[in-house]
């Protein structure tokens, strides 16, 4: 079946499936409206995490394949069908919900990159929710678009998954109601009232009770009866850190496993199915691509390498700085930045395939937030007004100082 691309949508045969190409960039960035501060709070958040990374990974060309040749009508774009599903899912959302939050939220509408003020572009009423869940499920993708996050979420956070635990939750069952907290307040309710009333003695004259004696029910050695009646538990396997304090909580963890029993299952035949599904569960080591600390994060981007090599070293010797990639070309700096959303971006002006100033112009069109800080050998004012004018926000001389250098990067002077 061949696929055609008419206006920016992608139109199978002579159906109406509407799929946007998601390598056609805009024009002129439709989210320039945005103050640069809420710009960053978005890219930095989940809905710039999902537009980055996520979307671009979302199976809508295996969802038209639910719709058959002679669907009578255009459908609602498939990215946005596919993300309003995913998102439906991460925030627990009913398809009331979700239709309104589609309708009417940016940090959506900037997720699933939705710049068309319309109701066939924002709107999807529940019932077409409903369906094209179903239509998704049949098709096996909601375990795909689950999964494709939390890959890239081990991927981009450096999630070590090779450490991960089990557990299990109990819901819809009598043992939800029974949890530790609740059983303590209970007895603390009740044990007074039947100390006062069947040994008076005692209730006047109190002894002090060890606090060994507290039992947990899910304690192996508190000979707890493994019955739990009617309902469902949930196997969930998790990655943990070994870190702790400040560094334990900046750390992501995962959940790579879940298993839905009956309530009175018992647990011992969990552990190996959980292994089972974890194995397939990547174990990456690269840096984070979001900014989690307090450290500036640094991109040098220059054609020579003893220049990238360098602005290394003297940034690494500074704890307050990271420096989380590297470039040699204006063109290739592009997709990185994408990717990584560093604080600051040090650009060279003359390189090959593309030049430094063309590859800020990119850059600042779509984050406006990241600091562009041009270095170059000239110092001519022409060449510091074309920085300035495609979105630097600092321009220095290679030969300056450096002390100078780590003060613009750290926002002291310009």
């Amino acid at each position: 079946m061949a696929i055609l691309r008419t206006n920016s949508k992608h139109c199978l045969g002579e159906n109406m499936i509407r799929v946007k190409d998601r390598r056609q960039q805009h024009l002129f960035d439709p989210w320039q409206f945005l103050s640069p501060k809420r710009r960053k709070m978005l890219d930095q958040d989940w809905p710039g995490f999902f537009r980055h990374h996520i979307l671009a990974l979302l199976p809508v060309q295996k969802l038209s394949l639910a719709f058959p040749r002679d669907f009578g009508r255009p459908t609602k774009e498939l990215y946005t069908v596919l993300g309003a599903l995913a998102l439906q899912q991460y925030h627990d959302l009913t398809d009331q919900e979700t239709s309104r939050q589609l309708s009417y939220d940016i940090q959506w509408h900037y997720a699933l990159d939705i710049v068309e003020e319309s109701d066939e572009a924002k709107y999807i009423c529940p019932k077409t929710l409903w369906s094209m869940r179903l239509f998704a499920t049949e098709l096996g993708l909601e375990a795909e678009v689950i999964g494709a996050t939390a890959d890239k979420l081990a991927e981009l956070f450096t999630v070590d998954t090779s450490r991960q635990r089990i557990d299990s939750v109990h819901i819809r069952s009598n043992m939800a109601r029974l949890g530790r907290i609740g059983i303590f307040a209970k007895a603390i309710e009740r044990f007074p009232v039947n100390l006062k009333r069947h040994h008076r003695p005692l209730w006047e004259q109190p002894e002090q009770i060890s606090g060994e004696s507290l039992q947990n029910p899910s304690d192996p050695d508190a000979t707890y009866s493994g019955h739990k009646g009617q309902g469902y538990q949930v196997q969930v396997m998790e990655t943990y850190s070994e870190q702790e304090g400040d560094k334990k909580a900046t750390e992501l963890n995962l959940i790579s496993h879940v298993e839905v029993e009956k309530a009175c299952q018992s647990d011992a035949q969990a552990l190996v199915p959980a292994i089972e599904a974890s194995l397939t569960k990547p174990v990456v080591g690269r840096p984070p691509a979001f900014n989690i600390g307090n450290k500036i994060r640094v991109m040098p981007v220059d054609d020579h390498g003893v220049m990238r090599n360098g602005l290394s070293t003297l940034l690494g010797n500074n704890p307050d700085i990271d420096v989380v990639g590297e470039s040699s070309d204006g063109g290739q700096a592009v997709r990185p930045a994408r990717e990584i959303l560093p604080d600051v971006i040090l650009m060279d002006i003359n390189m090959p395939k593309m030049n430094g100033l063309e590859a800020a112009r990119r850059i600042h069109a779509e984050f406006p937030h990241i600091r562009i800080i041009v270095l170059t050998m000239r110092e001519g004012h022409d060449d510091a007004a074309a920085a300035f004018s495609a979105g630097a926000s600092a321009f220095l001389p290679k030969s300056g100082d450096t002390d100078r250098l780590l003060a613009v990067i750290r926002g002291e002077t310009e």
